[in-house]
């Protein structure tokens, strides 16, 4: 299976700096791993916390097939947990054909420097590929969460910010909430089903400024992967 190259550009989002990543493109030897992904247990099996009739379980069951996104533990998926800048390069590194970096170089960012955190070899690597960009103070903050509009702009980027219709707008009532920057992104993935929108009473609301959390997250790269893969 052909995997789509996903860039992940959040320098034009208002406080993100994650900057153009390589996700995957291509990947060597993807018709074995689409076998050894259908070979794969049931995410509701291996995590406890993923019921089997969740909304987000057969997203999950995709990410975890394909080796996009694993447990926070053996037998956790923490759906609900937000998904942070640490996920999300780690992500990256998870679907790079190519994972070389230089492991003798001086941490590249001064909250990331124990090498025996699990996101270190990924922050490293984006680091030294010029994948990703920390902040002023030489910081990366890896635990800072990810909104559910700075994760449309970066599956939007990823498929090369397609025209939007001049003032199109969408239904939803906090549409107006969406950051000036992140509308068109909003648009495209909306009417992908990438987003579609958190019920509240009846009511689809697009959420804009809420954290993405980790079963949004593998529902959004599973829809956009199918759609693009």
């Amino acid at each position: 299976m052909k995997k789509r190259l996903i860039s992940l550009l959040l320098a034009g989002c208002m406080t993100a700096m994650l900057s153009v990543a390589a996700f995957a493109a291509d990947t060597p030897g993807a018709d074995a791993k689409d076998e050894e992904a259908s070979l794969k247990p049931p995410v509701s099996v291996v995590f406890k916390d993923v019921p089997a009739a969740a909304w987000y379980t057969p997203s999950v069951q995709y990410v975890y097939n394909h080796d996009i996104m694993i447990g926070v533990s053996a037998d956790r998926f923490a759906p609900e947990v937000g998904f942070n800048r640490a996920m999300v390069v780690q992500t990256m590194y998870n679907r790079s054909s190519d994972k070389t970096f230089n492991k003798n170089a001086a941490p590249a960012f001064t909250d990331v420097t124990n090498k025996n955190l699990w996101f270190y070899d990924a922050v490293q690597w984006a680091a030294q590929r010029g994948v990703i960009a920390g902040y002023g103070d030489g910081t990366f903050r890896p635990y800072q969460n990810v909104t559910r509009q700075e994760f449309a702009k970066i599956l939007y980027y990823a498929a090369g910010s397609p025209s939007i219709v001049n003032g199109a707008v969408l239904p939803h009532p906090d549409f107006k909430d969406v950051g000036a920057w992140a509308k068109n992104a909003m648009i495209w993935c909306n009417a992908r089903k990438i987003i579609q929108g958190v019920p509240v009473n009846g009511v689809l609301y697009l959420q804009p400024q809420g954290v993405a959390n980790r079963a949004q997250a593998a529902r959004m790269l599973s829809q956009y992967l199918g759609i693009t893969g």
